[in-house]
């Protein structure tokens, strides 16, 4: 019984797996799309091998035409496999005796009951290869036509709908005359290799389906750019098809190849031919993404079925004409022609995003420019501002050539009669007016209302610090009444230009690598709140900045940034440069390898402090016997009787956002100081100015001599805690802080007033959390303080 019982579940198990096996053979059938491949195949040589080949022209027009019509509108009535499968066998015996009218009729019939829904470029060149060698065009189609029968075709009603839209056939226009030079453009190129047998044509096919290949490939570009790119490729194709027209007369004289120079040419002439293919492949493509973008779907079959059967007749016709021709240089300069009218329109119609694509490329190339962030446009609704912070001239071209709008530009009555701005002009509406006269603004916010975009520096002058300065009122002011959406806009690396303000004493370049940052747009929700909120956003786009994600890698980047002889670090009268601390790292040893204490009896040195960041060893404020190993920490800290760890992410994060509201510069001298270390002096006071270019003195005297030690390095930033500050305020003459221009106190805000007193310089308190680093902190810029409420750029007034 078992016996029986196992026979029949291997006997169900075999049959199993023939059905999948048949299965999957039907599918790949099915994939060939033999019912609408097929009669394509059958018509391109009725054309070539009996019209064409017999010089009749006019019955070739003829039968192509018909073709289209009954690509165009299927009969149900045909619809049926067995008939369909008959009439497809028919056709090739007629071709065979050359019966082409009842074998056209034929064609025309089977392309009615099933019209093409999907030609790829590999079905046409295959196609072509096998009209050249009779032998093998019966061949393939007698075993396509067996494969058909295993293969059950979907028959598909039509429900044709027309509208009249302008735009979509001024596109198909477009697309008709790109597709009829691509195709000559392909015949051209097949047809200038007569030396090639018929049946070894593959060899120059194989290429043009990898072009394809290629081009499908490629990554998208901007939709509001396409224009601009379409004419910068038919630039190439013209000086492209120049090449081929100086090279074609050439051609006959190689064959046969004695000299590998001969061999060497004719491989120079065939990547000259497959680039200009490439280009127009490419033209097509984006042709033909806009038209999918423009046409409606109720009538978008009806258009794109007039497509197919427009680029299958040019295909036969094109192809055929070349390959029987044997003038192929008068046709290559006729294409030139062509090509140079597509230009000329394209150029009459589209100068500004012409322009646009080239200052774009421009800014690529020689700046390096990324633009990373927020990219879909067409979400954004009239009227929008784009405002971003403003560090040198190179900002507004920037912008210009990667956003694809035109705008209203208000601008400095002063800068506004500059030579380059004045030639922007053509391309941008320039709007002159004084930052601190927002009265003057009502013609902008007017022509906003008549939904124009408005592109505005709201700082109103070039940054002096690199970070963000005041914001004017007036950019709120035009957002509250015009209702319009703000874009934000965060740029790094201009700093580094040439055209930056003197005060900002950085390395300075002609081309400076720039990164552009797009925030998520926004609405102004409260006038008086306007510009902090632009503020906020502006700061967000900053910190969100892609930035290096380990200590020895940001390390490399700074001293790239800001010169890597520039002296960044004084410790006990020793002077340290990028290099020199580099080259340290390098043989410095540490006696744990887990851990590194900091302590305030024997501290380590600054470079050990490095060495431990860079090779992933927890940094320890707090009781070295008490501590409790984490992996994943960078720094750990003892509060309250127990561990609280720290990530280098958010130590990272941290810093960036000092650099952003802390307003010190490479310019500044840091001195940093304190008795009892806590994790947010230490991330300020020793890792944040290394980091971001600081010239930075970590102070080792006691008592009185602090304030010498101060004196004697020309600090004007001070960094300490209320322990420092108390000795400071008792014992320190005020000469010797005479150079400081701003203190920031960690946990200190109750000694302002005794400070200010004696000292007479800006006073600014931080207040720490051992969870999160930072909590509430005063700045220049926001002098009463603001306050972190989730992520760091989540901040709010005090």
């Amino acid at each position: 019984m078992n016996q029986v019982v196992r026979s029949i579940w291997r006997l169900k198990k075999e049959w199993s797996v023939k059905k999948v096996r048949r299965m999957k053979f039907n599918l790949r059938i099915h994939q060939l799309h033999i019912y609408e491949y097929l009669p394509v195949v059958q018509l391109m040589y009725l054309v070539t091998n009996i019209f064409m080949y017999e010089n009749r022209w006019l019955e070739s027009v003829v039968v192509i035409t018909l073709f289209w019509l009954s690509t165009l509108y299927p009969m149900k009535a045909l619809q049926n496999r067995q008939i369909h499968i008959a009439s497809l066998f028919i056709i090739n015996i007629l071709l065979y005796f050359q019966f082409e009218w009842l074998a056209a009729l034929l064609i025309f019939a089977t392309n009615a009951a099933h019209p093409p829904q999907k030609l790829n470029l590999w079905m046409a060149l295959l196609a072509i290869l096998a009209i050249q060698y009779q032998p093998l065009f019966f061949t393939i189609t007698f075993l396509l036509v067996g494969l058909a029968i295993f293969d059950s075709p979907q028959y598909i009603t039509y429900q044709y709908q027309f509208e009249y839209q302008p735009k979509v056939i001024k596109m198909i226009g477009h697309m008709l005359f790109t597709t009829l030079i691509t195709v000559f453009t392909i015949g051209v190129y097949l047809g200038s290799l007569p030396f090639l047998e018929p049946q070894k044509l593959i060899i120059a096919i194989m290429p043009i389906l990898a072009t394809l290949f290629f081009v499908k490939n490629l990554r998208p570009v901007n939709e509001h750019f396409k224009v601009g790119y379409i004419f910068w490729l038919w630039i190439l194709s013209i000086m492209a098809s120049i090449f081929n027209y100086q090279l074609l007369p050439a051609l006959d004289y190689l064959y046969p190849m004695f000299a590998w120079s001969n061999f060497l040419y004719l491989l120079f002439q065939i990547s000259i031919q497959l680039s200009l293919i490439c280009f127009l492949f490419l033209i097509f493509k984006y042709e033909y993404d806009t038209f999918v973008k423009l046409c409606p779907k109720r009538v978008f079959l009806f258009y794109h079925q007039i497509i197919c059967a427009f680029v299958l007749i040019f295909s036969l016709l094109g192809c055929a004409i070349c390959l029987t021709s044997v003038q192929l240089t008068h046709i290559q300069y006729v294409l030139i022609g062509l090509s140079t009218l597509a230009a000329f329109v394209i150029a009459y119609h589209h100068l500004f995003y012409i322009l646009k694509v080239l200052l774009h490329h421009i800014m690529v190339l020689f700046f390096g420019l990324s633009v990373k962030g927020f990219k879909q446009f067409n979400r954004l609704k009239k009227p929008l501002i784009v405002v971003a912070n403003h560090i040198s001239y190179l900002d507004g071209p920037t912008i210009g050539a990667t956003l694809p709008f035109k705008f209203i530009f208000p601008v400095n009555p002063t800068v506004a009669k500059m030579p380059i701005v004045q030639f922007s002009q053509q391309f941008v509406n320039i709007f002159p007016v004084k930052p601190n006269q927002p009265q003057l603004l009502r013609p902008f916010i007017e022509m906003l209302k008549t939904m124009s975009n408005g592109m505005i520096f709201p700082e109103g002058q070039r940054s002096s610090t690199a970070n963000l300065l005041k914001i004017y009122r007036g950019t709120a002011l035009c957002a509250q009444y015009t209702d319009a959406n703000i874009l934000p806009i965060f740029l790094d690396g201009p700093q580094f230009h040439i055209t930056s303000r003197n005060e900002l004493m950085l390395p300075k370049k002609w081309f400076p690598k720039i990164t552009m940052n797009i925030g998520e747009p926004f609405k102004i929700n409260h006038l008086k709140l306007g510009s902090f909120e632009i503020y906020q956003h502006l700061l967000k786009a900053q910190l969100t900045l892609s930035r290096p994600k380990d200590f020895y890698s940001y390390i490399q980047y700074a001293r790239k940034r800001y010169s890597k002889n520039k002296p960044i670090l004084y410790y006990k009268e020793e002077t340290y440069t990028y290099r020199e601390i580099l080259k340290k790292l390098k043989s410095i040893q540490l006696d744990q390898k887990e851990f590194l204490g900091v302590n305030t009896s024997r501290p380590p040195h600054p470079l050990q402090i490095w060495k431990a960041l860079t090779e992933d060893v927890t940094i320890v404020i707090g009781p070295i016997d008490q501590y409790q190993p984490n992996q994943s920490s960078a720094l750990a800290y003892f509060n309250d009787d127990q561990w609280v760890y720290y990530r280098k992410e958010s130590i990272l994060e941290l810093i960036q956002f000092w650099h952003a509201v802390s307003e010190i510069t490479p310019n500044d001298m840091v001195f940093y100081q304190q008795l009892s270390p806590t994790p947010l002096g230490f991330c300020l006071g020793v890792i944040a100015p290394l980091l971001l270019g600081y010239s930075h003195v970590i102070g080792s005297e006691q008592g009185t001599l602090i304030s010498e030690e101060i004196y004697e390095q020309r600090a004007n930033i001070l960094l300490s805690d209320q322990a420092i500050l108390k000795k400071l305020t008792a014992f320190t003459d005020p000469y010797n802080l005479l150079t400081l221009r701003a203190t920031f106190v960690l946990n200190g805000a109750h000694q302002r007033q005794l400070w200010q007193e004696k000292f007479h310089t800006h006073y600014y308190a931080i207040e720490e959390d051992p969870s999160y680093l930072l909590n509430q902190i005063q700045t220049p810029r926001f002098p009463n303080g603001i306050k972190i409420i989730g992520k760091l750029w989540d901040i709010e007034l005090t």
